[in-house]
């Protein structure tokens, strides 16, 4: 893998572009990546625009396309509209083009303020009017779905914990006993990040109980068991336009078993082995993935073995990352650059 100074000097074709970060914002879970990303691009002179899904629409005057949404403030929050008349106050329309115009989908089909149909309908609009996309609609049906990232490992010969989806709540016994593993493993919603909705379960008394409730709360939710594959930390790896853009280690938080930035764990900058930097490519390519978090568990043998994936997430956070690869996000954007990426 190139050494991170290298990576500050990344070579890139074409000119600057206009970049447009597409989400739901919240009050709840504000989209602190985004709000990161349009800092780091302005100081590189780099237009970009937060645009809320909400409200959102696309117009057309004078064969020139336009995006319409709501202001976002520097928090990453949605500044709350207000009515004038019969009108929404929307800020002024912004000029997009598909040859100069990078669309960037963050948190498409994750559970919650980005779940709605509509988002996704109006980003097949923007792909059909020849925009690209980072990541695609295919990348983030794929990954917000668990149980789907776990199918494409699998047909691509990636090595992935054994996984068993639970076809109903009373069909505990019989998942546990297709996945043939023994006590503890893992259970998770097939849709959820940060670590939220992932847990050990160490007994069938246990398997029943929390199956039960996780039925109760979320009676349409999918869930998947899992083996466990005990580890001290496991890896995230950026990956950008079919390079890696950077690697950090991520300890097991003390006294938990979940190794996310978002509960706790204090990440280190992480190298990785020639055969852990193909495998991370492949995996992202074979979820159509243009700009991804990559997660692993690494094999004994690092040089030799196969590293062990967990998931491909298709709206990386890049905080966390940010603190121990300097300019990490500065060198995802230079490298987006380079048109022979786009689609």
């Amino acid at each position: 893998m190139k050494g991170f100074r290298e990576l500050q000097e990344v070579k890139t074709v074409g000119s600057d572009y206009k970049l447009i970060i597409l989400s739901a914002h919240d009050s709840d879970d504000p989209n602190t990546t985004a709000v990161l990303i349009k800092a780091v691009a302005k100081k590189m002179s780099i237009e970009c625009h937060l645009c809320d899904f909400n409200g959102l629409y696309i117009s057309t005057k004078n064969g020139k396309d336009y995006i319409n949404t709501f202001a976002v403030d520097k928090e990453g929050l949605v500044i709350t509209p207000t009515l004038k008349s019969d009108d929404i106050d929307y800020i002024d329309p912004i000029e997009i083009d598909p040859k100069n115009t990078l669309i960037l989908l963050r948190g498409l089909g994750h559970p919650g303020v980005t779940s709605k149909g509509s988002y996704t309908n109006v980003s097949n609009e923007l792909t059909y009017r020849g925009y690209t996309l980072i990541n695609s609609v295919k990348c983030h049906e794929i990954c917000s779905d668990k149980d789907n990232n776990q199918l494409y490992f699998e047909r691509n010969n990636l090595v992935t914990p054994k996984t068993v989806r639970v076809t109903h709540q009373y069909l505990q016994e019989k998942s546990f006993d297709r996945l043939g593993m023994d006590f503890p493993i893992i259970m998770k919603t097939a849709r959820g990040s940060q670590g939220v909705g992932v847990l050990l379960i160490d007994s069938m008394k246990s398997l029943l109980a929390t199956g039960q409730l996780v039925n109760k709360l979320a009676p349409f939710e999918d869930v998947l068991i899992q083996e466990y594959v005990e580890s001290k930390y496991d890896v995230r790896v950026i990956v950008c336009g079919g390079e890696i853009m950077g690697a950090m280690k991520r300890p097991v938080v003390e006294g938990d078993f979940r190794s996310n930035v978002a509960q706790g764990s204090k990440p280190e900058v992480f190298e990785c082995t020639q055969k852990e930097q193909e495998e991370c490519i492949r995996a992202a390519k074979v979820v159509d993935g243009q700009l991804v978090g990559v997660d692993f568990i690494p094999a004994t043998d690092r040089d030799k073995g196969d590293p062990i994936f967990i998931e491909v997430n298709s709206s990386p956070g890049l905080n966390g990352i940010e603190e121990v690869i300097t300019d990490i996000v500065k060198n995802i954007l230079l490298k987006l650059r380079d048109r022979s990426i786009w689609s």
